[in-house]
């Protein structure tokens, strides 16, 4: 399909750019703020919602406190200038969400995208210069 056999070995980033996909940390990524966007739509009663915007009550063992799902949502939030109540208010509205999830995504997947081509572009150089070198 892609002409690539299996003792030729190539990078993820390198078959990502030929094969013309996203990297999947990038999908996964976009698909979680899509279902957040989603859940935050839903009607105040249900439970999803309930447990998006739960906070547990009660102390804390020592120690640094875990990483969670719920403190990488509110960090990426913060980073991006936004509070909770906004994201709650740009989520009722699926096109402006829709813009600040792709906002969200596009500085990664632009830098990661640059990534593959440098280094499919050196891989090239590199290549050339041992056959010409060989010759």
């Amino acid at each position: 399909m892609l002409k690539i056999f299996w003792p030729v070995q190539i990078s993820n980033q390198e078959l990502w750019a030929r094969a013309k996909q996203k990297p999947i940390e990038l999908e996964i990524r976009q698909r979680k703020w899509g279902w957040r966007g989603h859940t935050l739509r839903r009607p105040p009663g249900d439970i999803a919602k309930a447990v998006l915007e739960w906070n547990p009550q009660g102390t804390r063992s020592c120690g640094r406190p875990r990483t969670t799902w719920r403190r990488t949502m509110f960090e990426v939030i913060r980073h991006q200038g936004k509070t909770w109540n906004e994201v709650k208010v740009l989520a009722s509205n699926r096109v402006r969400w829709r813009n600040f999830v792709r906002a969200l995504c596009s500085l990664e997947e632009r830098r990661e995208t640059i990534y593959i081509y440098i280094y499919i572009y050196i891989k090239d150089i590199y290549s050339l210069l041992t056959v010409l070198c060989s010759a």
